[in-house]
Parts: C-alpha cells; sequence; structure tokens
C-alpha cells in the first residue's frame, strides 16, 4: 500500500510541479515589465499574453485532455497520438497564426501591439509540440521527465528575458528569447518520448486522424470557448479604457491566476485517475470526485483570506506603489477563485465521465453572461466594473456546472463538502479581523495554522482518503494488466 500511495503522490507532485513552472516564471517576467517599463506598457504587454493565450489553446485543439484521456485508458496509443500531433500541430499552429494576424489588423491596434503580436505567434508550434509531450507524460504517469524539461526551459526562458529586459528595456527581445527556448525544448521534449519507446513516425495515420477528428470536435469549442472566458476580460478592457488601466487590472488578475494555478494543478494531476476510474463504478468515482471537491475547497479558502488581508501589502512589495489601484481589484476578483475552480473540476468530470458536449453548453451560456456582463459593467465603472462582472459571471457559470453534473453525472452533497473548509475559513478571518494592527507577515500564517487546526479538530483529514486512493489506484493498475 505504501509503494502505491507513494505512486500516486509521487506523479501528482510532479504534475503540480509541471503546472507551475511556466506561470511562476511568466509572473516573474511580469513583475519585472511593470516595474522597469510602468502601467501603460505593462497593460500593451499583458494585452498581448492575453491575445496569444487563446490563439495557443484554439491551436493545440483541446488535444490535452483528449491525449490524457484516452492514452490513460489505452497506453500503446501514445506512439500514434504523439506522431499524428504533431502534424496536426503544423496545421493548426499555422491557422491560428494567420488569424491571430487578421485580428490584431481588425481590433485597429497601434503598430507595437501588432509587432509584439506577429513576433509571439511563432510561439504557437514549438508550445504545442511541448504540450502535447507533457500531456503523454502525465497520461503515462511519468510526470517527472515533463516537469525536469519545463524547469530547464523555463529558467532559461525568465533568465534570458530579465537580462534584456534589464540591458535594452525592449519586450520584443523578451518575446523573441521565448520563441528560441521553446523550440529548444520541444526537441528535448520529442528526444525524451523516443527513449521512452513512443515512436515517431512521418507518415500520417488518416484512420487515426479521422477518429481523433470526430472526437475533438467538441474539446475544441471548449478550448476556444474556455480561453475566450478567461481572456476576454482584458480584450473588452483594454477596448473600452486606456492601457494604464488594462495594467493596473492584469497585475491583480495575475494573482488571482497563480491562486486559481494549484487548484487547476492538483484537479489536472488527478485527471488521469479520474478518467479511468469512471470505467470502474459510478460509485467509486462519485467518491473520488467528492473527495477531490473536498480538498480543492479546503486549499481555496485560505488563500481567498490570506491575499484579501495582505492585498495592498503584496501589490506593493511584487509591483510597486503605482500599482496602488490593482489592490480593490484584487480583493474583488480573488473571490472568483472559488467558482472558478468550481467550474473547472466539474468540467474534468464531465469530460472524463464522457458528457463534453454538456461541458461545452455550460461554458457556452456561461460565455454569453461573461460578455455582456464585462462589457456593460465596464462601460459604466472600467476596472472596477470588469473585475465585477468577472465575478458575477464566474458564480453564474458555476452553477450551471453544478446543475449540469447533477443532472448527468451524480448529484454532488455541496453543502457537506463546503461545511467544514467554511467553518475553519470563518475562524482564520475572525483570527485575522481582531489582530489586523499586528505585523501581517507574523499574523497571517498563524492564520493558517489556526485554520488546518480547525479542519483537524472537525476531522476534515481522514486515512480513508489515503486508502481509498490506494484502492483505486490499485484497481486501474489491475485492469491495464488484464489488458496487456
Amino acid at each position: 500500500m505504501v509503494s502505491h500511495t507513494k505512486s500516486i503522490v509521487k506523479n501528482s507532485i510532479a504534475i503540480l510541479s509541471l503546472k507551475i513552472t511556466l506561470p511562476i516564471s511568466f509572473f516573474i517576467l511580469a513583475i519585472s515589465i511593470a516595474r522597469i517599463l510602468g502601467p501603460e506598457e505593462f497593460g500593451k504587454y499583458s494585452l498581448v499574453l492575453a491575445i496569444y493565450c487563446i490563439f495557443e489553446l484554439i491551436s493545440f485543439l483541446g488535444l490535452d485532455n483528449l491525449v490524457i484521456r484516452e492514452i490513460a485508458k489505452e497506453p500503446a496509443n501514445a506512439s500514434r497520438f504523439l506522431s499524428n500531433g504533431i502534424l496536426l500541430g503544423f496545421f493548426s499552429t499555422s491557422i491560428c497564426f494567420l488569424l491571430m494576424s487578421i485580428f490584431s489588423n481588425v481590433m485597429g491596434y497601434s503598430y507595437d501591439i501588432k509587432k509584439a503580436i506577429y513576433i509571439i505567434g511563432f510561439v504557437l508550434l514549438p508550445t504545442f509540440v511541448n504540450s502535447l509531450s507533457e500531456a503523454i507524460f502525465i497520461a503515462l504517469e511519468k510526470a517527472k521527465y515533463a516537469f525536469f524539461v519545463s524547469f530547464i526551459r523555463d529558467l532559461f526562458m525568465v533568465s534570458g528575458g530579465i537580462f534584456f529586459l534589464f540591458r535594452y528595456h525592449s519586450i520584443y527581445l523578451v518575446l523573441i528569447t521565448i520563441i528560441i527556448v521553446r523550440f529548444l525544448s520541444s526537441f528535448f521534449f520529442v528526444y525524451l518520448l523516443i527513449r521512452h519507446n513512443i515512436k515517431l513516425s512521418l507518415k500520417i495515420d488518416f484512420t487515426f486522424i479521422h477518429n481523433i477528428a470526430r472526437i475533438i470536435s467538441t474539446f475544441v469549442l471548449i478550448a476556444i470557448l474556455a480561453n475566450i472566458f478567461l481572456e476576454i476580460d482584458i480584450i473588452i478592457l483594454s477596448k473600452i479604457r486606456d492601457m494604464a488601466e488594462v495594467g493596473f487590472y492584469s497585475v491583480a488578475k495575475k494573482f488571482m491566476k497563480m491562486g486559481f494555478l494549484f487548484i487547476f494543478s492538483f484537479v489536472t494531476a488527478l485527471f488521469p485517475i479520474i478518467s479511468k476510474t469512471f470505467k470502474l463504478s459510478k460509485d467509486t468515482f462519485y467518491k473520488l470526485c467528492s473527495m477531490i471537491f473536498k480538498y480543492t475547497l479546503m486549499f481555496i479558502f485560505p488563500i481567498i483570506i490570506a491575499i484579501n488581508f495582505l492585498s495592498s501589502d503584496v501589490i506593493f512589495l511584487f509591483f510597486g506603489k503605482d500599482f496602488v489601484a490593482s489592490v480593490i481589484i484584487l480583493r474583488i476578483l480573488i473571490w472568483s477563485l472559488i467558482p472558478l475552480s468550481m467550474i473547472f473540476l466539474q468540467s474534468r468530470i464531465l469530460i472524463a465521465a464522457d458528457h463534453q458536449n454538456k461541458d461545452l453548453c455550460a461554458l457556452a451560456i456561461g460565455l454569453i453572461i461573461s460578455v455582456t456582463l464585462i462589457i456593460t459593467l465596464t462601460l459604466k465603472w472600467g476596472y472596477f466594473g470588469t473585475s465585477l462582472a468577472v465575478l458575477i459571471s464566474t458564480v453564474t457559470s458555476s452553477i450551471l456546472y453544478c446543475y449540469m453534473v447533477s443532472k448527468y453525472v451524480f448529484k454532488f452533497s455541496y453543502l457537506f463538502l463546503i461545511s467544514r473548509p467554511f467553518l475553519a475559513a470563518i475562524s482564520m478571518a475572525i483570527f485575522l479581523f481582531f489582530l489586523r494592527k499586528e505585523n501581517p507577515y507574523l499574523i497571517t500564517p498563524i492564520s493558517i495554522l489556526l485554520y488546518f487546526g480547525v479542519l483537524v479538530i472537525l476531522k476534515t483529514f481522514v486515512k480513508e482518503d489515503l486508502n481509498f486512493l490506494y484502492t483505486v489506484h490499485k484497481q486501474k493498475d489491475s485492469i491495464s494488466d488484464l489488458r496487456e
């Protein structure tokens, strides 16, 4: 049992580490750009990055979820996904590069923004190969190799980017550094996969591509809508207000994204097990998803309360007092972590249960609501309205997802799962309120210890969770052995 549990924990830690290296790298670059170039230039950088992120994940065709789900079920398909995936990548990234160029011209952006968009467009292809390789390693439960490459890649990307930023004050050179490093890492990723007996063939398997195409259309639409949902706020704000406001808003959003990153990594680490468990039994699937939901909520609350309490301190510490306007935005945006995490987890549940069409439906409705609210409230209150619109739209979307999961998969005991973390969060908030005049860097860690202490007293952490995870892991291994 110990060895199985260690295997799960090691792979989960590797995936968590893999998923946080890139966002942390971009966060460090963002701090450098904001401090050196100021709010307006940082606003331009954030806009370019938001546009790139939309087209990057569109170009990937939603293959990450499909690759992890299908290879986790049938590891023998890894070579076919690698070979045909790279060929698909050449096609999809070329199309997205063209669409990015057209979009930048249609939106009427300034010359320097369009130039940055054209440059960063060349990152699409190597990023596709990087993401495909990472998904294959995750599905095969060998995430440590993907983490190794990603860590080296991001280390060179950050150090090179900061060097050119300090030396030449040029965002363009930062983007070129990212391109070169990404291409080098994509070659090394493929090399490692070949060393693990994942064969690379340049011969097109039309039957396999046809089978993927039948499934992937929904995943492509999910990828498109999900990324528009996450990035449309910055694009809309950039057309209604000036780039300085975009900069203020983007700083707050960086912190919100960093908080969501840990939830994203935790759920992604367990997604291969979730996908396999669905084939075991509905009862086992429900228990596993409930356990993940419980621990997801457990780690969200202290993040939200701590960031609310330290909002001005962290903004000034990382970005400087020029970004004082970001404080109130952060205090609003950070609460969207709860509904956003619920959306992401329930989206993975729907995909694992082969209900990705319901995922797409909830996402489409949520996006319509989000765009409507963002435009309306941004016109009225600027970046303050944008942050309110994001919070309201994520809450609305999470309710839609709750409905979809309850109707088509199973009914979560939401009140039961949220009750203990909520009580612990109230204890933490009360503690911070009464000691708010004390040193915040001293009482915040103490309040987090209090939070988890209350959870222990309420018997939230139970040994049965580890035993259950071990049983699930053992069952899926038995199924894999029978297939072999």
